[in-house]
């Protein structure tokens, strides 16, 4: 049987700020299996993130085994966000890149 996903204490948070800030986005937290935590887009550009709580020691913020695995793997962009202003930052200037 599998447990509900456990979500960062800031999850929402990021979701409610990329979407005041223009991006659609998905919650795939429930999905689990190391799939990263959000998946947002914005005109040509989407992105997976994975949602980690910056107030928390960066030893309780590390990836998982199976999350870097995913990333290795995974063809599209990925980041960690640690708050909100991170996520939009770092989604903002792949965007420029990709979109140009």
């Amino acid at each position: 049987m599998r447990r509900a996903a456990r979500l960062d204490a800031n999850h929402n948070q990021v979701r409610e700020h990329l979407e005041a800030n223009g991006y659609s986005v998905v919650s795939l937290a429930p999905v689990g299996h190391d799939i990263p935590d959000l998946l947002v887009a914005k005109e040509r550009f989407s992105a997976l993130v994975e949602v980690k709580d910056g107030q928390k020691p960066p030893s309780k913020r590390k990836l998982s085994d199976g999350q870097k695995s995913f990333r290795e793997t995974w063809r599209g962009v990925v980041i960690t966000a640690l708050n909100e202003t991170h996520a939009l930052m770092q989604l903002e200037a792949w965007r420029a890149l990709i979109c140009k």
